[in-house]
């Protein structure tokens, strides 16, 4: 299901890539215009600009705000993987644990076994 909203994102963020890249491609071919109608007086052309570039100028503060919400969002997401990575390595840990102490009581607690590995090998 993570997998399935994970696509879904991407894909979201691929369709909002290609309308931002859609409305450059607009905002250029409307600074083409004005710059190449010679009616426009010099006055005119440098309003319009200036129009432009105050929108232009919203629309970076929004995809900047847009990107900082993203950031925090990854950022809480990081967190809680590390969170869930080190209580799985804990529970890992203590499994390991109770694994060892009980193959400890299996064998007699280590030292016998020891003891009784040294006299099979030819020690005295």
């Amino acid at each position: 299901m993570a997998k399935i909203i994970s696509f879904e994102k991407m894909q979201l963020a691929i369709r909002k890539r290609r309308e931002a890249e859609a409305h450059l491609q607009s905002t250029e071919d409307d600074i083409t215009a004005i710059l190449n109608d010679y009616s426009l007086t010099p006055a005119n052309r440098r309003w319009k600009l200036e129009n432009m570039l105050m929108d232009v100028d919203e629309q970076l503060e929004q995809y900047r705000k847009e990107l900082e919400a993203a950031e925090r969002k990854l950022n809480a997401l990081v967190a809680s993987a590390e969170g869930e990575i080190a209580r799985a390595y804990g529970e890992f840990e203590a499994k390991v644990r109770g694994m060892t102490v009980a193959v400890h009581k299996l064998t007699g607690g280590g030292t016998a076994c020891m003891a009784a590995g040294g006299a099979t090998h030819g020690e005295p």
